[in-house]
């Protein structure tokens, strides 16, 4: 064939190595983008994985609903303390504290407590603070037996705690 036969077989050979580049590079990018569509399909998590992540990062459902459940009943629970009193009740080895603010409380409630060893604690803590004190060893024993903490001072001791905040000037 001749010189003339190579220059024309070099261009059909140089032909087919570009058709042949041209689909090997469209194989490539469709491999390329089925991988990458493989491998992000088997990286996603399952509904259960999810889950799992999730209680791990923010805690199980169940214990944050306790929590706030907790949370919630401590601050609709009323303040206690003898800093919170408004008149302190003293009696022989017992001590209580009354709130009673009108406007504020509808009815005095029981906000702190004291037996034997810590009635002296809890009363020099209440003349350090200016608090009105009371002696009335009957009312505070009575009161002390029936009363809990946080809560309202039984019907049946209205008239005498009533007695007891007019006595110091409260109310």
């Amino acid at each position: 064939c001749g010189i003339g036969c190579v220059g024309l077989i070099f261009m059909e050979t140089k032909l087919l190595m570009g058709i042949g580049a041209g689909a090997l590079l469209v194989g490539g990018l469709i491999d390329l983008l089925l991988q990458r569509a493989l491998y992000l399909r088997e990286m996603r998590m399952t509904n259960t994985e999810v889950t799992r992540e999730s209680k791990d990062q923010q805690g199980a459902p169940e214990l944050k609903g306790e929590q706030r459940r907790i949370r919630e009943e401590a601050a609709d629970e009323p303040a206690l303390g003898v800093h919170r009193a408004t008149l302190v009740l003293t009696g022989r080895a017992v001590l209580i504290g009354l709130r009673y603010v009108r406007g504020e409380t509808g009815v005095p409630f029981l906000v702190c407590r004291a037996e034997g060893e810590r009635v002296s604690h809890v009363l020099s803590e209440a003349r350090a603070l200016r608090l009105t004190i009371v002696h009335d060893h009957v009312l505070a024993r009575q009161l002390i037996s029936t009363t809990k903490l946080g809560h309202a001072v039984p019907m049946q001791y209205f008239q005498p705690v009533a007695k007891a905040f007019f006595a110091a000037g409260l109310a």
